[in-house]
């Protein structure tokens, strides 16, 4: 049996954990023995992965100088005889993929995105990610598009480099559905506003100023219109300040970190995704699940996600007037918005169910396996 220990840090509870959390719960544990290694301090997953019975092990993340996240590791690696180490984003995989190496375990890394936070560094970024290909057996695109761009930059082969969209366990999201009306009864939110959700962290890959912006567009066209976004970052203070700047604080709520975020969903009338760069972005597919249509930019896996005009529409990035007037179409034609969102809840379980992901990565680990001689 494999026994295989998945790798991610990222110090706010996001995509990263969404997807280490799914395959904890969905690969074939018949087939393999699972380690999952997570931020120190990260309670939700710790909770969640004690709930699935699925060995955790606080991640010992520090600065980039920082050796401790290295040798844990390879502590690890070599004590529960570790096959092979599948590491999840950019950070985690500076340091993890030499470690698994050196212990003599296979390597598989999912970036989730292409691009980091701290834009200076990309290409950095990128001479490492050449250098590294040679450490590592596959790497799993989340996307086609995020593929075809690894490819073009010469992180590895065709053969080397494979497409494994996210998943979402639509099954689990059933029960949660209920109409917009008993929704926003529990949330306490006016029935007859249009409201407009955005689900994210508040930083600049996410970019909640265009959000804002977007907002104060619309305002002029549809007054009533009100706009909440869901999520923290160290965005926080700028967001709070335009909204103040613009005299939108009656239009934007900020609701923080929720933890209810299909109730959220439920409520709304559209959904938006204002980012700069994506890999294969949850906050879609969960509005997808909810039968909810999203205005959303065109970038990286997101058009693989949204089919313009069927699920969703597309606006180009740094573009909040062409949002605002996407946003503002569903609106104006709720017949036609409620048609896009039962098309994306469609294409949710047709396409992104998590089991599917799950086989994909299980296939991936077995091809590493046979590369390795296993």
């Amino acid at each position: 049996m494999m026994r295989v220990a998945e790798v991610f840090y990222e110090p706010i509870h996001s995509g990263q954990a969404v997807h280490v959390l799914s395959l904890a719960q969905h690969l074939d544990r018949r087939q393999c023995t699972l380690h999952v290694c997570y931020p120190a301090g990260d309670e939700r997953t710790r909770r969640r992965l004690a709930e699935l019975g699925v060995a955790g092990h606080p991640w010992p993340m520090g600065k980039w100088q920082n050796a401790g996240p290295f040798l844990a590791l390879l502590r690890l690696v070599r004590q529960e005889h570790i096959h092979i180490v599948h590491v999840h984003s950019q950070f985690a995989g500076i340091w993890a993929r030499p470690a698994a190496r050196l212990a003599g375990a296979g390597v598989v890394y999912t970036p989730q995105t292409i691009r980091i936070r701290q834009t200076a560094l990309q290409p950095i970024y990128e001479a490492l990610e050449r250098a590294w290909r040679r450490i590592t057996d596959i790497t799993i695109a989340v996307c086609e598009a995020d593929r075809q761009w690894m490819l073009a930059k010469g992180w590895g082969t065709p053969a080397s480099v494979v497409t494994v969209y996210n998943g979402l366990d639509w099954q689990e999201w059933e029960p949660r559905q209920m109409t917009r009306e008993k929704a926003r009864e529990r949330l306490g939110w006016p029935q007859s506003v249009p409201v407009i959700l955005q689900v994210g962290r508040l930083d600049a890959q996410k970019a909640p100023q265009d959000f804002v912006r977007m907002m104060r567009h619309l305002h002029a066209q549809r007054p009533d219109a009100r706009g909440f976004l869901a999520g923290d970052g160290p965005l926080r203070a700028e967001v709070e300040a335009m909204t103040r700047q613009y005299g939108l604080e009656h239009v934007i709520t900020l609701l923080g970190q929720r933890h209810d975020v299909p109730l959220l969903l439920a409520a709304a009338d559209v959904v938006t995704l204002t980012s700069y760069w994506e890999g294969l972005p949850y906050s879609l597919l969960e509005a997808g699940a909810m039968a909810r249509p999203a205005v959303a930019t065109a970038v990286n896996g997101v058009p693989e996600v949204i089919q313009h005009g069927v699920t969703g529409l597309l606006v180009p990035a740094g573009e909040p007037a062409a949002m605002a007037q996407a946003v503002l179409r569903l609106l104006n034609d709720p017949a036609r918005a409620g048609a896009m969102g039962l098309a994306a809840q469609r294409r949710v379980r047709e396409t992104f169910d998590v089991r599917r992901t799950a086989e994909g990565v299980m296939r991936v680990y077995q091809q590493v396996q046979q590369l390795r001689g296993r």
